[in-house]
This record gives C-alpha cells, structure tokens and sequence, in this order.
C-alpha cells in the first residue's frame, strides 16, 4: 500500500453497505482537489490541495439503506455533490452511516509548502503515531522546511505546526507537549538565541528552555522524571594545545557540555567532556574545524549528539567525533564504560559485532528496559549505516553484540538519523542525511518506508499506540484553524 502524501491526485473513498440479500454496495465519495492517500472503509483521515482559492468539491454516491452527511448537513441518500469553502489546515467531516452503524471521515487542507513523501507499507506498523520536523537540504526546496507534524501509520499527517524559522528536530514530552528548536542554517550550537520551546498541542508556547553561559544546542533534550530538563551546549576554550595533532599550539576547542535546567531555566547541574575526555580521544579531525560565536575557528573535538538516563543515576552518551558511547556517573561525573573509539580504561570489550570499528560518526544512543544500548551507526566513510543493538556486562567489562539492522535502500549515511527499537521488537530508523525512514521487523522484514521528496529528518520519534487519540490531534489542528 502506498501513495504520495501530498501529491493530492483524484482519488475516492468506497465503503461496503451490506444489503438485505447480503450483497455489498457501496457509499462512494471522489474529491476536487483530489485526497490522498488510496482510499478503503477503515481510513479515517485524508489530505487535500485545497485552500481559500480552491473549494473542496465533493461528490457522493449513497446506495439505499446508507446515508451521508457533510458538515452536519442533512444526512442524503442517492448521488449528489457538495462545495465545502475551507482554508489552509481547516478539515471538513463526513458522516456516513448504514444499519444503524456511523463511520467518520475527515478531510484537511495542506498547505502547498508542507514536505513531500511517498509512504509504502507491507506490513502492520508497532507504532500509532510518528512525530518528526523534516528539513529541507537545499535552498531550493527551503519552503518545505517550516512544519512539525505528526503522522499517522498510514504515512497520512494528521497534526502540524508551522513556524516561520524553520523547526529541528522534535521531542515528545510526558503529559503530551512537544518540544522542537529551530535550524536557522549556520552551525549547531553557535546562535545565542537558540533554545527549545515547549508547546501545547495547539501551538501555544508552554516555556522557552536556554542552556547558561553558550548556546542552547539542537541536537538532543531529555525531560526527567522530576520536571527539570537535561540540555546540551558546546562550550569555547582558548589557548589548546593541539600541536600533538597537527594543529596550533594555541587553538580555540569545543567541548560538549550537559546541563541539567528546571523549568525556569535554572541550571542545577552539569558536566563538561574537558574535565573526563581527553583531547587523544577525538577521531574524526576532518570533520571537527567549525565557526563560533565572534568568528572564531574551533576545533569541535567532541560533538556531544545525544543524552539518555541510563537507569541507574547516570546518563548515556553519544559523541560524533570520539566516534562514541559513554556512561557517565552523574554524581562525580566519571566515565563509568566507553563503547568504541579509541581504547582506555573504561572502554568495554566488544563481542560478536561483525562490524570494525564499533560506529563510525554515530547519534542517538539509547537505553532500554531491559538495559540494552541502541545506536544509530552512521558509519560515515566506514560502510552501510545501521541501527545496533548490545548488551553492557559492567562488572565483566564488555559489550555484547545483539543484533543490527539495515536498509539496502540506505547504502551511505552523511550525519543526524536515529533508530528506536519498539516494544514489539521491530525498529524505526531515520537514516541520517537521506531521504528514508523505515520501520524493520526484527528479522529484517520491512514494514514500512516513508520517502520524502524534497527533505530529510535529523530524527524520527515513534509514538506508541494510545498515547494520542486521534480526535485529540485532530481538535487540537481545530483550535489552531477555527471555521
């Protein structure tokens, strides 16, 4: 099953109406601009090219014994058309009902700019929900960069946010808000206005989170269990000496700094790389030279991507360019265990992982249930990306390989992504720098792949299943868009 979210060709709604004799009509429904995606019974939700300028024309077809009614108009049998007047992100709704049983429709206006995709499913998603902010690559298709959105397990978006500075990368928080910060084309972690905004479902701005002393950084902000926030932040230092390495004796650094703020914006703790990484860590030199605040060329010797609790007071986390995973102590701040990268004492000893090295410029290390560490293994320059899962033995010392998980339509991996391992066992795996999102079973079936058109997406979230009802997204769109 599949179809382009957003190309809205003609399509129609068909829905069986058991008859006396036990045949099967059905009610029939075709649109002007035309909805999308394929339209079946069980389909709640479609989108539409229309807009002010352009009515959504509808045209029905109800066989006797069914009904339909568009609106809250009078409920009509037989053939006949209807002209709803809506605007950009207004929905219209039709009520069908037969032998006493009602089914509803909904219909959403895009906006023309909103990213592009093609969704392909074979399989039964694990997830409801997808919540994700694409980006636009190029200056061409920048347009296409100012949504949020939350998309249903039929590729179909059912909720958005527009925002005039392009939104990156997006967190779902307890209690259903959604936090996002914003690209505004220049280096991570430079713009000193940069922060994440916690919002409503209706878009109202809940607070505004900074990070105290530099700029807040987009990469990654994990909400605790107490109500305060982790963020992360590069902090300058001058006056390095990284002649050891081919460069200045006198060089400016960026080093990865965590802090952990209350809602208020408080800092309360934090940890810097400076005070536990040292400098012989870093790997990937290549990619490390950047612009700071003031102009000044930095080595970005860490690049801190990515911060989860680990369950046991310490925090994980993931470092581009030491190429990565630590567990932090987060009382003295001590490396507990390091996975991958150059060898120290806290590294642990890797078993059963097929691939050398270990990652290659990875993201988003996370911490399951059962204590488990996934990764998304970008493997810039090194080979095929991968999600990888392993098994941390702390008193052994070692990391034992689990299981890893690919996509043949994503041969290569630049930067960003993300993998999320389900409950179910299956994978959600934004392959950074692509156009591809997919969901994999745990054998490798594909059960889904969503492709943009014009965008990429640092991260993907997966939402479980009743987190959100749909109703809810669809009213909260509602109050954003009155009639």
């Amino acid at each position: 099953m599949g179809g382009l979210a957003v190309a809205c060709a003609a399509a129609a709604v068909s829905v069986a109406v058991p008859t006396s004799q036990g045949a099967a009509q059905v009610v029939r429904v075709s649109a002007d601009p035309g909805l999308s995606p394929s339209f079946n019974a069980s389909t709640s939700d479609y989108v539409s090219g229309c807009g002010k300028d352009r009515p959504l024309k509808l045209s029905l077809n109800a066989p006797s014994g069914s009904t339909v009614s568009v609106d809250g108009a009078k409920a009509r049998s037989g053939s006949f058309s209807v002209t709803v007047d809506l605007h950009v992100n207004q929905a219209a709704r039709l009520v069908v009902t037969s032998g006493g049983r009602r089914s509803d429709y909904h219909v959403r206006c895009l906006p023309s700019s909103f990213p592009r995709w093609r969704f392909e499913r074979s399989g039964e998603p694990q997830s409801e929900w997808l919540l994700m902010a694409p980006v636009a690559p190029t200056s061409a298709t920048a347009a296409r960069s100012h949504f949020v959105t939350i998309v249903d397990r039929r590729g179909v978006p059912i909720w958005w946010v527009r925002e005039k500075v392009s939104p990156f990368n997006s967190v779902l928080l307890p209690g259903g808000d959604i936090a996002w910060t914003r690209f505004y084309g220049d280096p991570f972690g430079m713009r000193s206005t940069a922060a994440w905004e916690v919002h409503r479902l209706d878009g109202s701005l809940v607070r505004t989170l900074q990070t105290n002393g530099s700029p807040a950084d987009t990469h990654d902000m994990e909400p605790l269990s107490d109500g305060d926030y982790l963020l992360t932040t590069y902090r300058l230092r001058h006056n390095v000496d990284l002649s050891k390495y081919g460069h200045s004796a006198h060089a400016a650094v960026l080093d990865g700094e965590i802090q952990e703020i209350t809602p208020s914006g408080q800092e309360v703790w934090s940890w810097n790389s400076k005070d536990h990484i040292g400098l012989d860590e870093t790997q990937a030199w290549s990619h490390a030279k950047r612009t700071t605040l003031g102009g000044t060329r930095a080595w970005d010797v860490f690049h801190l991507n990515s911060v989860a609790e680990d369950g046991h007071g310490g925090l994980v986390i993931s470092a581009r360019h030491v190429n990565a995973v630590y567990d932090i102590d987060r009382l003295s701040g001590n490396v507990k265990w390091k996975l991958g990268g150059t060898r120290t004492p806290q590294s642990l000893k890797v078993v059963g992982d097929p691939r050398k090295p270990t990652f290659g410029l990875q993201h988003d290390a996370r911490v399951l249930p059962d204590g488990t560490i996934t990764v998304f293994d970008n493997r810039t320059q090194v080979s095929k990306p991968r999600a990888v899962r392993f098994a941390i033995n702390p008193s052994k010392r070692t990391a034992t390989f689990v299981q890893e998980i690919t996509d043949p339509e994503a041969p290569t991996s630049g930067s960003m992504g993300s993998a999320r391992r389900l409950a179910g066992a299956d994978w959600v795996i934004s392959w950074g720098g692509t156009k591809l999102v997919s969901e994999i079973s745990a054998s490798g079936r594909v059960v889904w792949r969503l492709k943009f058109a014009d965008s990429i997406s640092y991260r993907v979230t997966p939402i479980p299943f009743g987190t959100f009802q749909a109703t809810t997204l669809r009213r909260a769109m509602d109050r954003m868009h009155p009639r």
